[in-house]
């Protein structure tokens, strides 16, 4: 802790401590410079000699150096002093609206008005917008009225804001006496179920906080911790939360309700973006009156579109010409419990001779207007009955292990190891036992594009930007062959797609000089001949997947081209190919031969293998709900009984069906600016742990 008179790079000298705990110390100083008045923060000695937490704060002073929003503070300067690390910004005059609040109460004036408060909740969820839809989001991790500052020159600002979400974890702001001492710190009144699990956070887990913050304002009182609310729910009990109309009747019902949703407990059950929160408070709060200063808040605030050049950026340009456009988000939030009771789509009746069969839509489904999803010839997936999922998977970890987007995961085939290849050039193998990294495989230079697991687990198969395949030992993690496919000319080209042969005979690669564009080439190498090539003459284009058949005998491939290919592997290798209507960007094969396509219109094309004429069946297409033209299905996968089949979206859906009793379950629902896209999925041997990687480097995993 620095003493008052101490002078920094001989320009700040330190004026007061203003604020601490965390992992570190806020003070007041003077840039003698400029002459003007700084905000300095400090980290603790201790952290600034953990490496880790060095970079974090690094990263974090040249993220929040580049924010420009009139309800921020801005960053000036960074730099390393005497065993700590300093970040400078403005310094707010004024007080914080938690002091300001106490001193209402106090004099008897009661909460703030509602109009006054909507006001202020328009220029912050405003400047969350803008933070949220950051190219890296950040996410602020502790808002609450204290950090919110009622400035001199009347404006209003989010101070403290934290770091954007990385391998790092959940590094958050600094803190005062009333919060966690650990380095997750946040307060707990204002805090998310989520953050007070350490389960990871979400920019909902800030739409939780603020609506918290202005139940305090509104009401004069925190709402109840989210965890009691939980283990209230948990023994089915009425959520004990009041509304904040029940406690102060001049908050009208519907600017309560609008809070109430952002306070829902799981986060999937909250307002979904900042954007939507605003929105919803300026239909509310329409001739909402300030009983104070007789101002009118205005009921249609102008809520500027993002700019393109901010929205999160996709890898597969040739997907998505589409410019971003507003989505129906308040439809969406209320489509989602509808989709939890909606059911899909697809029975599948295992018969004689291995054949599928779909059910046709039934009265009561027509009734409904669920007559299963468009798309090509064959028939029609039914909406099955609506019931829930007989499995239910929960939200259970989120591993902050990689730096960079997370495009492929994999789970080995005892369960016993989880393994991740990511933007940051890393492949990490995660224990499922403990969650932690067991073996950082770090020898890739670019992207790692896909990860696969020998059938016997014992070797882990990465492909990169770099134009290499790398095999990996998992018991040792140490590198045993690494090799480039280059086939097509002295141009490096990146491995996009890796599949080991469920016999361990073959690993299959697909490789592209412009990988947005999908693969020209699909290769085959065999293990027992040193792991040297074939390949596969198809006239293959666009290839961004590839699998193999049960029982190993093809290989399997789907592109942009709109073709799949059938490679016979025990005879003429001479693809069938069968021609659907729309791109095609992902494939699963399960064990009893269904294969599913997913498709750039945001269907799941479905086929199924005759064992006794070897002839692949059209079983018609499943559809993706919640994906609209931009988007489409990022990955896909079958559990090991095809009981169940995940599927992910460029929009941040991830949906689950049930086979067996034909319904589905959303599990994340796509958000607008805030979404989180999900680029690859993945079942455990047992069925019970499904994994996926997103755009925010964090591997989820639901059990």
């Amino acid at each position: 802790m620095l003493t008052l008179d101490t002078k920094l790079k001989d320009r700040y000298r330190i004026l007061e401590r203003i604020g601490g705990g965390g992992f570190g110390y806020v003070y007041k100083a003077i840039d003698e410079v400029f002459g003007c008045s700084v905000a300095i923060k400090e980290t603790r000695e201790e952290v600034a000699n953990e490496n880790k937490l060095r970079k974090a704060f690094e990263r974090e002073a040249k993220l929040l150096r580049n924010l420009k929003h009139n309800a921020l503070p801005r960053v000036t300067d960074y730099f390393f002093h005497d065993q700590a690390q300093f970040l400078v910004m403005d310094f707010i005059e004024g007080q914080d609206l938690a002091a300001c609040l106490k001193t209402r109460l106090q004099q008897g004036q009661g909460p703030f008005p509602c109009a006054q408060t909507l006001a202020w909740a328009d220029k912050i969820l405003d400047a969350l917008e803008y933070l949220h839809s950051r190219p890296e989001p950040i996410i602020h991790r502790d808002i609450k009225p204290s950090n919110i500052k009622l400035g001199e020159d009347g404006g209003i600002y989010l101070l403290d804001f934290g770091l954007a979400k990385g391998s790092t974890g959940q590094m958050s702001t600094l803190m005062d006496g009333n919060t966690s001492s650990s380095i997750s710190a946040f307060t707990r009144e204002y805090a998310p179920l989520e953050q007070l699990q350490d389960t990871g956070t979400e920019p909902q887990s800030d739409i939780y906080a603020f609506g918290a913050t202005l139940y305090h304002l509104l009401t004069g009182q925190p709402p109840i911790p989210a965890s009691m609310r939980d283990e209230a729910l948990q023994r089915q009990q009425t959520d004990p939360l009041p509304g904040a109309s029940a406690l102060n009747p001049a908050v009208p019902i519907e600017v309560s309700q609008v809070i109430t949703k952002a306070l829902a407990v799981r986060w999937w059950d909250r307002v979904s973006s900042a954007k939507e929160m605003r929105a919803a408070l300026s239909r509310s709060s329409s001739g909402v009156v300030n009983r104070d200063e007789s101002t009118t808040i205005d009921p249609q605030p102008n809520i500027p579109e993002k700019d393109a050049d901010e929205f999160i950026t996709r890898p597969l340009r040739s997907i998505e010409p589409v410019e971003p456009k507003e989505r129906g988000r308040m439809l969406l939030v209320g489509a989602v419990a509808m989709v939890l009771l909606a059911g899909l789509t697809i029975a599948i009746a295992l018969s004689v001779g291995g054949r599928f069969s779909l059910r046709s839509p039934n009265t009561s489904d027509v009734a409904r207007g669920d007559t299963g999803a468009k798309g090509d010839t064959g028939a029609k997936a039914d909406t099955g009955s609506g019931k829930p999922a007989s499995q239910s998977f929960e939200l259970k970890h989120q591993l902050h292990n990689h730096d960079g987007i997370v495009w492929s995961v994999a789970f080995s085939p005892d369960g016993e190891l989880v393994a991740s290849g990511s933007e940051d050039r890393t492949v990490i193998l995660s224990d499922t036992e403990t969650w932690s990294p067991k073996f950082t495989l770090t020898s890739h230079t670019g992207a790692v594009y896909s990860v696969a697991f020998s059938p016997d687990g014992k070797i882990l198969a990465s492909g990169s930007r770099d134009g290499t395949i790398k095999l990996w030992s998992t018991e040792n993690g140490q590198l045993i062959k690494s090799w480039s496919p280059r086939t097509s000319g002295a141009a490096k080209e990146s491995v996009l797609r890796l599949a080991f042969s469920p016999d361990g005979r073959f690993l299959a690669s697909c490789s592209s000089t412009e990988p947005e564009n999908g693969a020209r080439e699909v290769q085959l190498w065999e293990a027992r001949n040193e792991w040297r090539a074939a390949t596969l003459d198809g006239n293959v284009s666009g290839v961004f997947a590839i699998g193999f058949s049960s029982d190993s005998s093809q290989l399997i491939s789907a592109g942009l081209d709109k073709k799949v290919r059938f490679w016979n592997l025990d005879g003429e290798r001479r693809p069938r190919v069968l021609t659907v209507a729309t791109p095609l960007t992902t494939i699963a094969v399960s064990k009893e031969n269904l294969l599913a396509c997913g498709s750039r219109d945001a269907t799941i094309k479905l086929w199924s293998d005759s064992q006794l004429s070897r002839d692949w069946q059209n079983l018609g297409e499943l559809g993706m709900a919640h994906l609209d033209g931009e988007d489409y299905i990022t990955a896909i996968a079958f559990s090991a009984d095809q009981s169940n089949l995940i599927a992910t979206g460029a929009d941040g859906t991830i949906k689950l069906w049930d086979t067996r009793t034909r319904t589905s379950k959303l599990i994340a629902a796509g958000s607008g600016e805030a979404r989180t896209p999900q680029w690859s999925a993945a079942f455990s041997a047992n069925g019970k742990m499904l994994a996926a990687g997103g755009q925010d480097g964090i591997v989820r995993v639901w059990q």
